[in-house]
């Protein structure tokens, strides 16, 4: 499948992603960091939800695992009312997601996490232990600097970094991740 062809079909759910960014991003500026984790989690349910009755998908081959995510956030915002334990919420998650995908590459050969994350990709012949466990490895990193930056910037920098430089940062490390699941011997899953 062509590339073009391939980000059209993936378009509906990209939107999507983007979105809920985006809510994240206007709510934690205009009401908070607490409503905008809970606003963020509960749209995503809804959609999630509604994605049982719509064609095309709007949610992408790791909806599941999102909500698991969101989920995870919620209950942590509802542990700690707190904005400096909502700010390291994103670096908790981040390690128990890298952890998953490590363990999914580790003991299940990449079937269930690498295998949907490859849904987006594309590229054929990727192999997905190794796909898993380099976006693991990515995002045990990702959520360090997210940790770091939590602890020392302020809550306007924080948020910046959080809605969009780890998105721009996470697309520069996929461009890596890739290459190491298309090194020779790689084997599609």
């Amino acid at each position: 499948m062509a590339i073009a062809d391939h980000f059209r079909r993936n378009a509906p759910s990209i939107a999507v992603d983007v979105g809920l960014l985006l809510l994240f991003y206007a709510l934690a500026k205009t009401a908070g960091l607490i409503p905008a984790a809970f606003g963020t989690a509960a749209t995503g349910l809804a959609l999630a939800l509604l994605q049982r009755v719509v064609t095309p998908r709007i949610m992408g081959g790791l909806g599941l695992f999102a909500m698991v995510m969101l989920l995870l956030s919620g209950l942590y915002a509802v542990a700690f009312d707190a904005e400096d334990a909502i700010k390291l919420r994103p670096m908790l998650v981040g390690l128990v997601a890298s952890l998953l995908f490590l363990l999914d590459a580790r003991f299940a050969g990449g079937r269930w996490l690498a295998g949907r994350l490859a849904t987006y990709l594309p590229f054929d012949g990727l192999n997905l232990p190794r796909l898993g466990t380099a976006f693991g490895l990515l995002g045990f990193h990702l959520a360090a600097l997210n940790g770091a930056i939590a602890l020392a910037a302020s809550i306007d920098v924080w948020l910046l970094y959080n809605s969009f430089g780890e998105l721009l940062l996470t697309l520069a490390g996929l461009r890596l991740v890739i290459r190491h699941a298309r090194q020779k011997g790689a084997v599609s899953g």
